[in-house]
């Protein structure tokens, strides 16, 4: 009897980076400068409104963004509380577009199922090498570096839900003039991450997904892919992941 059909859902995104990656030791420097915020029990506006949390100016290039942690974001006005779907958004170097644009449930790479209203009341504190979640009802954090030149900006946004104002609350750190690598590969200081993302797509049985694509031109490295699915038929999960390099070879990483 053949196999019955299934349909895969993507519903999230695929995050991936571009010569960006994480901190090694590297000697002191003079130009070795911290900065950074932190925001306790402060009023967040309603949505739709997109809050400036925080800004800073390079000095010494690369300054890197170094650790991301945001407790919560607690509703006002009996809305309720969805801080899984407030969206984080960081523009760096001037751009129109942010190059980071996610929810903080996804910040933390936690799917769909493990939010509030899919059969969950919150999944349990966990902690990974570059992101994690601490606390029953938030308590995101990441230590991706997002690095940048001159100056970046970041915001956050309540979820829909959020139609009166609530509370925020959220600490950034980084370091200017910080040497980054990925794994044992030092990046070049100009080196940035670059967000790929798909968000509620259908794919029929044996379709190829692109999750993230690059130019051969250009030179980069994966930090990571975070995939979002529901689907019918668990056997999606065998996949066959694959890299396609720019001279058309083929590395697989699944069968």
């Amino acid at each position: 009897m053949a196999p019955p059909q299934r349909q895969l859902l993507l519903r999230a995104l695929s995050l991936a980076a571009l010569a960006a990656g994480s901190a090694r030791a590297a000697p002191f420097s003079a130009k070795n400068k911290l900065f950074g915020m932190a925001i306790k029990n402060a009023p967040i506006p309603a949505s739709p409104a997109e809050w400036l949390i925080f800004n800073h100016t390079c000095s010494a290039a690369p300054c890197v963004i170094t650790q991301m942690h945001f407790p919560s974001i607690y509703p006002g006005g009996g809305d309720p509380w969805d801080w899984e779907n407030g969206m984080l958004r960081i523009y760096v170097d001037g751009e129109a577009a942010p190059s980071i644009a996610l929810t903080l449930l996804q910040l933390a790479s936690v799917g769909h199922a493990g939010a509030r209203g899919n059969g969950h009341t919150d999944i349990s504190p966990f902690s990974a090498e570059l992101f994690g979640k601490n606390a029953q009802t938030g308590g995101v954090w990441s230590t991706m570096r997002i690095p940048f030149q001159s100056a970046v900006r970041v915001t956050v946004q309540q979820a829909a839900t959020g139609v009166h104002g609530g509370t925020f609350w959220g600490i950034i750190r980084g370091v200017e003039a910080l040497t980054i690598s990925l794994s044992d590969i030092e990046l070049p200081p100009t080196a940035r991450l670059v967000q790929s993302t798909i968000s509620g797509v259908v794919y029929q049985p044996d379709a190829f997904v692109t999750l993230a694509q690059a130019p051969a031109s250009d030179d980069g490295l994966m930090l990571y892919v975070f995939l979002d699915v529901t689907s019918g038929d668990p056997n999606y999960l065998e996949g066959c992941v694959h890299i396609v390099n720019g001279d058309g070879s083929v590395q697989f990483l699944s069968r």
